[in-house]
């Protein structure tokens, strides 16, 4: 089994975790802002005119205490999501929506800054990412 079956099996576990738990898979949505790689000014504006891509994926939500450098607690809690590997790569430039669908996005939709993106991958494929909210 290589390590993109591996990952795919990750991505299935995690759509069958949230069916396991009656509400059916956790859909999040990336919000990633249009990279501005204009070379002119006109390029510019054009790009400045674009709107996000919403990008969906499915995470399993957890909360994790914060501890200082000697481990110990620092009364802070911290959302991570566990996101699949299979689609887009999160980047820590992007906004995220948990629970929501991209398909749900509209102006009210409140979207979260990600504080950190941690790709696990032993043996140099990345089997899923570990997203950071900020608090």
């Amino acid at each position: 089994m290589s390590g993109h079956d591996i990952a795919a099996e990750i991505a299935s576990a995690l759509r069958e975790a949230g069916e396991a738990t009656g509400e059916g898979p956790y859909y999040c949505t990336l919000r990633r802002e249009p990279e501005n790689s204009a070379t002119t000014p006109s390029q510019a504006e054009a790009a400045a005119g674009q709107p996000p891509e919403l990008i969906e994926v499915i995470a399993l939500q957890s909360e994790r205490q914060r501890r200082d450098h000697t481990g110990t607690p620092v009364g802070e809690t911290r959302r991570v999501l566990m996101i699949e590997a299979t689609g887009a790569q999160p980047r820590k430039t992007d906004w995220i929506a948990a629970g929501v669908r991209a398909a749900d996005v509209d102006a009210d939709t409140q979207f979260e800054r990600i504080e950190s993106v941690k790709e696990e991958k032993p043996a140099g494929v990345v089997l899923f990412y570990e997203i950071t909210l900020t608090a």
